[in-house]
């Protein structure tokens, strides 16, 4: 008889986790989650540009990311902020406004101090469909490479 503890548990296949060590103190990750200006120089996977947004960080509050493709179109992820933790978590709804727009699903980011860098884990949960976690994975690690690349390059700066 199998272990009911190795069981898999469905809901959990369609979450993604990211984990990433960034090249920055844990309060300058965390502000470039949270600051629209730092957010439109990363927050697109490498091949999409983040070409407007809008954040209200606090709970409840809402946001709204413009990315535009090498096609030239744009398309727009909104949702609201369920906890903020300041500079050790955010959660937040990600709904993709398609027509029609797609289901939410929720995003929460931990922020781990390690030495002079951060350990980044991002559980992306309530993904749909095989196909939505397997995109949501590429555009996820692409994201924070995006965001790596912008830390080292000192795109990112905070005061």
């Amino acid at each position: 008889m199998k272990n009911p503890a190795n069981r898999t548990n469905p809901q959990q296949d369609l979450q993604v986790v990211v984990e990433r060590i960034l090249p920055a103190r844990r309060a300058r990750v965390y502000r470039a989650w949270i600051d629209p200006v730092l957010m439109e120089k990363w927050f697109a996977p490498m091949d999409k540009k983040a070409v407007s947004v809008e954040a209200n960080v606090t709970v409840g509050g809402r946001y709204r990311i413009g990315m535009r493709g090498q096609d030239g179109a744009v398309d727009y992820v909104s949702g609201r902020y369920l906890e903020i933790q300041p500079p050790e978590r955010l959660v937040f709804t990600w709904t993709w406004e398609t027509e029609p727009p797609s289901e939410d699903s929720i995003v929460t980011v931990e922020f781990f101090e390690q030495g002079d860098s951060t350990r980044l884990v991002l559980t992306h949960q309530k993904l749909t469909t095989p196909q939505s976690r397997d995109s949501h994975r590429r555009g996820w690690e692409s994201c924070l490479e995006h965001l790596e690349t912008n830390l080292l390059n000192g795109n990112i700066q905070t005061q």
